[in-house]
């Protein structure tokens, strides 16, 4: 008797497995063959590439088996490469092994080489068959563009801040709508909204935005907010009203606007200018500390263990570098910076983090106030059925009661875990109103000592332009600050013996080709018996007349800043 291995494989709905069996099981009655063995390849796309099924075909050997019936030819092959379905049968032949379809009763002899014939024959049904899976799939993309069209789920994963609704167009197995309508989760709008105003307005990055998010507990639903979540969020244009499905672009329910996605895209790719590659010394100022030659400042370690900020130029061969800028201590110069950016923001700058952070909070109580609503007018609708099925109840007979009374018993039950879960909800609420109100009593000081290099970096980047260092002598310069809104600020540095910085008046500019400071002043020498007006004039002083001469102290230098 031949030992027969049957191969089933289902890759529609309509193609079950019985059908394929009971054909082969009955051709086996028929000849007298033993079924030893059945491998199936249980709902798997024909295109796919890895299928163990088949992979498990190919490695049979006589051992196992005299012969393998396959209902039909596609059930082996519908990929693209024709050449496969010869290539798997000759793999089998190879091993002695028959190899016989069902659908047109063909026997090939195990042992053999395939004839040219039966090669050309095996690559038309072949053809055949990947013809028809690509117009299987055209015709299902085609009905699931139409489907999104409508505004109706195509089988796609869900986007957060969407969810799936019963399509009430839909009725009985009609397919003219879809059964599903994607829309937009009015719980988790705000919390998509935030998520781009963080980082298209408010310069948070990926990475931060999903600190902020995490740090803050928005959305219980969300275990973790990852980098790859948010990224999956902000680069989605879905959230904009312009869903890509098919190669085809389809207007959708928006939650942002297009102008506040592009926003988002660009300080995306602005943000790439500022990321560190590595963590031993983080470079607070990247991206805005400059050098005079243009070159941007990097950090860099001395046998000393100090680290300074200096010229990229001077990273490669010093020799050849033409740039006669000398470095800067990094500590003191992100101290400086620091210090200027504080006096320079005002109240409403210092609450920025507190403001965000309420913000978040504030989303998150909503959600709070709308489940317990939600809940409450479900409790109060319970209550109305309990007083009804009570009444019911009282006035029922014997054999009514028994039924009336496990209604009541279930509703109780219901009332109850309803009333559970109002509770825990509110306790929550109370958590975060309490929060909400201990970030309203944040003192700026409190605001603006307990940030981290990263959030200082933040700031940074929303208000300043760059920072750039002018040496003098070696120990010896001066700094200049620029905001985006046009003020700069003039510093001058010594680190000679002590650390010692003054911050020049509003008034004075800076020569950067000099490296001297331009100050206006007032002629007062005039006769006393006549009035006369005080004539201005301007005059261009080095920095050892600024430091030296004590005549400017009082006109042109502040106190010195505490580092």
């Amino acid at each position: 008797m031949k030992k027969v291995i049957a191969y089933l494989r289902v890759s529609t709905g309509t193609q079950n497995e019985e059908r394929q069996s009971e054909l082969i099981e009955k051709h086996c009655s028929t000849m007298n063959y033993e079924i030893v063995d059945t491998i199936k390849e249980e709902r798997i796309s024909g295109s796919l590439k890895d299928r163990t099924g088949l992979n498990k075909l190919k490695q049979l050997t006589k051992d196992d088996c005299d012969m393998v019936i396959i209902s039909e030819t596609s059930r082996l092959s519908r990929e693209d490469r024709l050449i496969s379905l010869v290539n798997n049968i000759q793999i089998l032949l190879d091993e002695n092994i028959d190899v016989y379809f069902l659908n047109n009763n063909r026997l090939l002899k195990g042992g053999q080489e395939l004839s040219i014939e039966e090669c050309i024959i095996l690559l038309v049904e072949a053809k055949a068959n990947s013809d028809e899976r690509k117009k299987i799939v055209e015709r299902c993309l085609s009905g699931r563009i139409s489907k999104v069209k409508q505004g109706c789920y195509g089988g796609h994963k869900v986007a957060y801040g969407f969810k799936i609704i019963p399509n009430k167009l839909r009725v009985g197995s009609s397919k003219e709508f879809g059964k599903s309508l994607l829309v937009i989760d009015e719980d988790k709008r705000q919390t998509v909204e935030l998520i781009f105003d963080l980082i298209a307005n408010k310069g948070y990055t990926i990475r931060s935005s999903s600190k902020y998010l995490n740090d803050l507990g928005i959305d219980k639903s969300i275990e973790n907010w990852t980098f790859f979540l948010i990224k999956s969020i902000i680069h989605n244009s879905l959230y904009c009203g312009l869903y890509t499905f098919g190669g085809e672009t389809i207007e959708t329910p928006e939650i942002i606007t297009k102008e506040l996605f592009d926003k988002a895209q660009i300080k995306l790719k602005s943000n790439q200018l500022f990321v560190n590659k590595g963590n031993v010394n983080y470079n607070i100022l990247k991206g805005l500390a400059k050098c005079p030659c243009g070159s941007s400042l990097m950090i860099t370690k001395r046998e000393t263990g100090n680290t300074y900020y200096n010229c990229t130029k001077k990273q490669g061969n010093y020799q050849i570098c033409n740039c006669t800028n000398v470095g800067i201590n990094a500590s003191n110069l992100n101290n400086i910076v620091w210090k200027v950016t504080k006096a320079f923001l005002n109240k409403t700058d210092f609450a920025l983090k507190t403001e965000q952070a309420g913000k978040g909070i504030d989303i998150e109580i909503q959600h709070l106030e709308n489940k317990i609503n939600n809940q409450s007018e479900e409790l109060t609708v319970i209550d109305k059925k309990i007083e009804s099925t009570l009444d019911l109840l009282i006035n029922s007979t014997d054999e009514q009661r028994r039924i009336i009374k496990r209604k009541f018993d279930e509703l109780v039950n219901n009332q109850t875990e309803l009333k559970e879960v109002i509770k825990s909800l509110n306790i929550e609420l109370t958590k975060l109103l309490t929060k909400r109100k201990d970030f309203n009593t944040y003192e700026e000081s409190e605001l603006m000592e307990n940030l981290t290099d990263i959030e200082k970096n933040t700031i940074y980047k929303k208000f300043i332009s760059e920072v750039v260092y002018y040496s003098v002598t070696k120990y010896k310069g001066f700094i200049v600050i620029t905001f985006k809104n046009g003020f700069k600020s003039i510093l001058s540095y010594t680190n000679r013996v002590n650390l010692s910085v003054y911050e020049l008046p509003q008034s004075f500019n800076f020569n950067p080709l000099t490296r001297k400071v331009i100050g206006t002043f007032y002629n007062t020498n005039y006769p006393e018996t006549n009035f006369e007006f005080p004539t201005a004039y301007t005059k261009e002083l080095t920095y050892e007349e600024i430091t030296k001469d004590k005549s400017f102290t009082t006109v042109l230098i502040k106190e010195p800043i505490e580092i």
